[in-house]
C-alpha cells in the first residue's frame, strides 16, 4: 500500500463504518430503550473485539499473546474510552428522536466537533491553526448555518 491509499484507507473505513452506523442510529425504533438497545449493541461489538482479537493475534509475533495479557496492559483510557463511546451514541440517539435530519444533524455535530478538536489540538497538542485553517472552521460554520436555514 502506498503513502496516499495508507494515509486514507483510515478515512474511508471511517466513512464506510459511519454512514450506515448513522442511518442505523436513525432508524431505531423510538420505543426501544436507548440503554437496552446499547447493550445489545455492544455486546455484538464485543464478541466482533474479541473474535477479531483472535483472528489478528498470529503476525508479528503474537501468537502468545492473550486477552487477558492484553487487557493487563489496559489504562484508564480503555474504560474511559467506552463511557465516551456510551455518551456519544446516547446523545445521538437523543439528538435523532428530538427531530434533527439524518443529514443536517450529522453536518452540524462534526463541524461543532471539529471546531472544538481543532481548538483542543491548538491548546494542548501544540496544534497549528494557520489563518487557511482558521478560514476552513469559518467557511465550515457558516456552511452550517446556511444548511440549518
Amino acid at each position: 500500500m502506498g503513502p496516499f491509499a495508507a494515509r486514507f484507507a483510515p478515512v474511508l473505513l471511517m466513512v464506510g463504518a459511519k454512514v450506515p452506523y448513522s442511518v442505523i442510529q436513525k432508524l431505531t425504533p423510538p420505543e426501544v430503550d436507548a440503554f437496552s438497545s446499547l447493550c445489545l449493541t455492544y455486546g455484538v461489538c464485543t464478541a466482533c473485539a474479541v473474535a477479531l482479537f483472535f483472528l489478528t493475534r498470529r503476525g508479528a509475533g503474537g501468537s502468545g499473546r492473550t486477552l487477558r495479557g492484553e487487557w493487563s496492559k489496559a489504562t484508564w483510557t480503555a474504560p474511559v474510552f467506552g463511557a465516551c463511546l456510551l455518551c456519544m451514541d446516547v446523545a445521538t440517539l437523543a439528538m435523532f428522536r428530538v427531530g434533527w435530519d439524518l443529514s443536517v444533524g450529522m453536518l452540524v455535530l462534526f463541524v461543532v466537533l471539529g471546531c472544538v478538536l481543532a481548538l483542543v489540538g491548538s491548546l494542548f497538542y501544540g496544534e497549528r491553526l494557520t489563518a487557511r485553517r482558521l478560514a476552513g472552521i469559518l467557511l465550515s460554520v457558516v456552511g452550517v448555518v446556511l444548511v440549518g436555514m
